[in-house]
This record gives C-alpha cells, sequence and structure tokens, in this order.
C-alpha cells in the first residue's frame, strides 16, 4: 500500500526491510465543473531519495520529477505519461464522466537494480507537490488532487547501490563540458519542452564522449539515426523531440574515466528546460560481500531443492 501526499504538501515515503527497484507515483485529479482538463505539472513535484545505511547517507536522486520520469521510462509506452501539456490527452479515464471527470497520471522512477533493506537499513523518498503541480482551465477539485507513492519490489541482489545524477544545463550554454567520473552505465540529454519536434530548432550540434573503454563522437544527425533504431518506428522515435540516450550500457558494461563534450545552439538553449542525467553506482566492500553471501545460500537451497 503506498502513502498518499495531498497537492500543496511535503511529505517523506519511507522503506524499511524491503527490497525495492525503484518508484510509481499516480496522480489523481478531478475538476470540480466543466468538461476542461486537470492539469499534472511533473516539474512541479520534487524528489529526493536518499539511503541511510551503516551511519552514511546516500542521495540516490534529487531533481523535478519531470526530469527524472522522462529519464526512466524513455523508451517504455509510459514515457508518453511525461509529455502532457495544456491538452493533457494522454491518461487514464477513471469513471468515463463526460463532465467532472476523474483521471490518472501514472508515473516512475526506476533504479535500474535492486536495493536490499535490512536490518536498520532505511530509504527516504522526500516528495515535495507543489500547489501548482496541480492546475486546470476550470476548478480542480482539491479534495481529488493527490499523488499515491509507493516503491516498486523488486527481486534480485543489491551488488552495488544505485545513483542517478542530474546536471541542469543553464540557458544560453553553447558548451558543456563535465567529467562524470567512474562506474557510469548511463547518460541521456534531456530536453522538456513539449513543443513538436522541430530539426531546426534541435539543442544538440554534436556531442563527444571519451572513456576507458569507448569513445563516441555523434552530430545531430547521429543521434537521430540511432534513436531511430532503438524504437519499432520512426514516429515513437520522433516523439522523444529532443532528448537522446547518449550511452545506455551494453551488457551490463559500465565506463570508468568518463568526459562528455557537448556543443549546443545557444540559441535553443532556455534556461530551466535541458539537462545531463546519467547513472552510476557505488560498489561498498560490504554491499558485495553481503550479496555474495545471500547468493551462496541460494544456491545452497537450489541444490538442496534438487536432489529432494
Amino acid at each position: 500500500m503506498g502513502q498518499i501526499i495531498q497537492r500543496g504538501e511535503n511529505r517523506p515515503y519511507k522503506v524499511r526491510n524491503r527490497s525495492l527497484s525503484g518508484f510509481t507515483f499516480n496522480f489523481q485529479s478531478k475538476l470540480a465543473s466543466g468538461t476542461g482538463e486537470s492539469i499534472v505539472n511533473l516539474d512541479q513535484v520534487f524528489v529526493k531519495a536518499t539511503l541511510y545505511r551503516a551511519g552514511k547517507a546516500i542521495v540516490l536522486f534529487t531533481e523535478s520529477l519531470l526530469v527524472l520520469a522522462i529519464e526512466s521510462l524513455f523508451s517504455t509506452g509510459q514515457y508518453d505519461y511525461t509529455q502532457n501539456s495544456n491538452n493533457q490527452d494522454t491518461f487514464i479515464d477513471l469513471d468515463g464522466a463526460a463532465n467532472n471527470k476523474l483521471k490518472l497520471v501514472p508515473v516512475a522512477i526506476s533504479l535500474g537494480s535492486p536495493i536490499n533493506l535490512s536490518g536498520d537499513d532505511e530509504l527516504v523518498l522526500d516528495v515535495n507537490v507543489q500547489r501548482a503541480a496541480f492546475s486546470s482551465s476550470n476548478s480542480t477539485d482539491l479534495g481529488v488532487a493527490f499523488v499515491t507513492v509507493d516503491a516498486v519490489e523488486a527481486v534480485g541482489l543489491e551488488y552495488f547501490t544505485p545513483v542517478i545524477k542530474v546536471l541542469a544545463i543553464d540557458g544560453g550554454k553553447s558548451t558543456v563540458q563535465e567529467d562524470l567520473g567512474d562506474n557510469v552505465t548511463k547518460i541521456t540529454f534531456i530536453n522538456t519542452q513539449t513543443a513538436a519536434l522541430d530539426l531546426t530548432a534541435m539543442q544538440i550540434v554534436n556531442y563527444q564522449l571519451a572513456s576507458d573503454r569507448l569513445s563516441i563522437n555523434d552530430d545531430l544527425q547521429d543521434l537521430l539515426s540511432k534513436r531511430v533504431m532503438t524504437f519499432d518506428s520512426a514516429a515513437l522515435a520522433n516523439a522523444r523531440k529532443r532528448s537522446f540516450v547518449l550511452y545506455d550500457h551494453p551488457f551490463g558494461t559500465e565506463l570508468d574515466k568518463v568526459k562528455v563534450d557537448l556543443q549546443l545552439n545557444a540559441s535553443q538553449v532556455t534556461v530551466g528546460k535541458n539537462y545531463l542525467v546519467y547513472r552510476t553506482f557505488l560498489a561498498e566492500p560490504s554491499t558485495v560481500i553481503k550479496a555474495q553471501g545471500k547468493a551462496a545460500k541460494h544456491q545452497q537451497n537450489m541444490v538442496a531443492k534438487i536432489n529432494g
């Protein structure tokens, strides 16, 4: 059972003694009158996940829900729910009513791998739902304007602790050069503008990556071509508009000594709309040893089951 957080509330959601791989956010809203659409503004919801373990506080992610949900859901059908604008045309109709419509907008953040909480471990997800997270052309029923937050159960062992880092790109920037460090598993350029795709108004001109085992040098045409190949149709690829996955590790291969160089069209880089999001992980010896112990125990149980 999840936790309900109302419009205008800032509350923590705490998880203990569970294995999880992410969080779901189910927004429900209803119009008090009329036939307009109640809008869910994901950029007005701010989340921060902190893992408290062995006397340490590890921030797993912190940013607006819009940016984190776009990154997590980029290659899934659920991505559409992150792209609602004034029309709010992507939602689940809960009652089928023509007026006073009750609607559900479900999004999620995936950690990408399990986190096993036990003993004194605690994962705290702070969720700040600004009042502007719900808006409409008609009055929203404030009694039905809330989000239900829940953890996604996971099956598997935690050999490392996943972390999502977000770098905001200043407005008017023409060059972004960042040292992302080691254990990098994914890099995504996120643009949150909802206007239709316009190839004359793109942000990225050229992208270069240097690391210990891989180098990439792509211009915009390369990025567009690679994106099309990851989807079933050009329409699905183009629905991602100005956002691109710049690197996604094949077969679990992480990169070390990662440096990124983005050349941008400065006139198209609007403040607060562009982000470089990357995934990395922390490899603590105690976490690895604990996972190996659990794996050995599972193997013993499997052998015992086979032998009857």
